[in-house]
């Protein structure tokens, strides 16, 4: 059986600190990658913590974060994992969720594709990047 390498990246989240946040978070990066490490889960709220008079203006950054974050993702071969503020009928929520499709079981084909998405509950809807789904196939969900 092919060993599975996850981290914990534990890090002081400066409140309101986007850009400071994710350069702590870019700056580990490498070093987790050279281990071998394939998941990552962040701390909760990482990009700019529980600055509560701030949280709406920072779920508008959101999107761009997870821009970021995908771009890393398939730069070092790792799916990273964390709360990010997300704004729902006039209500902040910190929900994440990560889907993966593959074509094998156990999540280790070249077609492997990952997806993070971040939702108050309810019907999660989410686009794979790439994903084209093909006749006569199984996929399998996470």
């Amino acid at each position: 059986m092919k060993k599975f390498v996850a981290g914990c990246c534990q890090l002081r989240v400066l409140p309101g600190a986007i850009d400071t946040n994710l350069k702590k978070i870019e700056a580990v990066l490498p070093q987790v990658a050279d281990g071998n490490c394939r998941l990552l889960v962040l701390p909760e709220m990482f990009s700019c913590g529980f600055d509560y008079s701030c949280l709406p203006r920072m779920a508008d950054e959101t999107p761009s974060v997870i821009e970021i974050l995908q771009g890393w993702a398939r730069r070092y071969g790792i799916v990273l994992v964390g709360s990010l503020p997300e704004a729902a009928e006039e209500k902040v929520y910190n929900t994440s969720y990560v889907i993966e499709v593959d074509t094998t079981e156990l999540f280790n084909s070249s077609f492997k594709k990952t997806q993070s998405v971040t939702s108050a509950g309810g019907l999660i809807k989410f686009n794979v990047p790439g994903l084209t789904l093909q006749d006569s196939t199984v996929y399998y969900w996470r």
